[in-house]
């Protein structure tokens, strides 16, 4: 049975499943997007396919779930949980530190965190992507993990801002898992791959295998768009003297399977800073044709390729090399 059992202006919590059992989901949103949907929770409609009972908190704003708005919202949540003997947090992003922040609150003995911020002081740490927001929020107070709990941690490490959240938990006793060139969104890649559903009910119950999950993601990464489109990002990012280079190998691949025009001027002027005049010259290019051939409403917009004499004959040959998903690791 699924019903709202809390809603304030901030915030609205759902409960999905049964209200009493051996263990619940608190599952906690992802940063809303320009439509306001929060009518489905992070992870509900696995979790829901899975029997597993959940307690979905979906935000209304980009909050990031502050203790003043979260007071009555978290007794109610504590209610909810009390009826259960565990608890696994569980969220992404903004939800990530959430499941995080909250997890000793709920007594907690799991937590499953998807490159998580674990800061939003902005004095404390360098990560200016919600730089127009976390001035405005109170932060949290000092992290501290419920004794004992089993927290995993899945990132990108080569995402340098979510490194850098990641390496603040060192110290604590954190599994912190690496999926290369996901970028923020490795929920996503894990999506593409057709991995996230059953890795996410998994990790909740203790049945995730990393060593199995790592051969999964090396099988499946070199068939996912969305893998090449961290890659290009990292390769843009490297600063290496043969980025320019790289960033033209993989350019085709990454274009074909599609971007969205602001996507496509992001990219550009990342590649512009960082020096890869050639990398930023054929984004640039292939930013104009799409504008003149725009894709349906709400869809990707599948780019045109620029003429060839704008790339390099390399350039038609997208090169993989060898790369490796890191071990699952305690990172400090």
């Amino acid at each position: 049975m699924r019903k709202i059992v809390y809603e304030d202006e901030f915030i609205a919590i759902v409960m999905n499943g049964r209200s009493r059992g051996e263990r619940v989901i608190v599952s906690f949103g992802f940063l809303p997007d320009e439509t306001g949907d929060t009518t489905v929770g992070f992870g509900e409609t696995v979790f829901e396919r899975a029997g597993i009972p959940g307690i979905y908190v979906l935000p209304k704003g980009k909050h990031w779930y502050s203790f003043d708005l979260m007071r009555a919202a978290l007794r109610r949540i504590r209610r909810l949980r009390d009826g259960f003997r565990h608890c696994t947090t569980y969220g992404a992003s903004m939800g990530g530190y959430a499941a995080l922040q909250f997890a000793t609150a709920l007594e907690a003995d799991r937590i499953v965190a998807f490159s998580p911020q674990t800061n939003i002081d902005m004095g404390a740490i360098q990560d200016l992507r919600w730089a127009n927001i976390w001035p405005n929020l109170r932060p949290h107070p000092t992290l501290a993990l419920p004794p004992g709990a089993q927290t995993t941690v899945i990132y990108d490490k080569l995402n340098r801002e979510d490194r850098a959240h990641v390496d603040r938990l060192a110290g604590m006793p954190v599994t912190a898992i690496h999926v290369p060139f996901g970028g923020h969104q490795v929920v996503s890649l894990l999506a593409r791959m057709k991995l996230a559903s059953r890795v996410a009910v998994q990790l909740c119950t203790g049945t995730f295998d990393p060593v199995a999950f790592r051969a999964e993601v090396r099988a499946a990464r070199s068939r996912t768009d969305d893998y090449f489109k961290g890659l290009l990002e990292t390769v843009i990012y490297s600063g290496r003297s043969n980025a320019d280079e790289r960033g033209m190998r993989f350019l085709p691949r990454v274009l074909e399977s599609g971007y969205r025009l602001e996507q496509l001027g992001r990219l550009h002027r990342r590649a512009e800073a960082h020096g890869l005049m050639r990398t930023a010259q054929a984004l640039m290019e292939a930013r104009r044709m799409a504008v003149t051939a725009p894709a349906p409403a709400r869809q990707p917009a599948r780019v045109p390729m620029p003429a060839p004499a704008s790339l390099p004959i390399s350039a038609t040959q997208p090169v993989m090399p060898a790369l490796a998903v890191a071990k699952p690791a305690s990172e400090g």
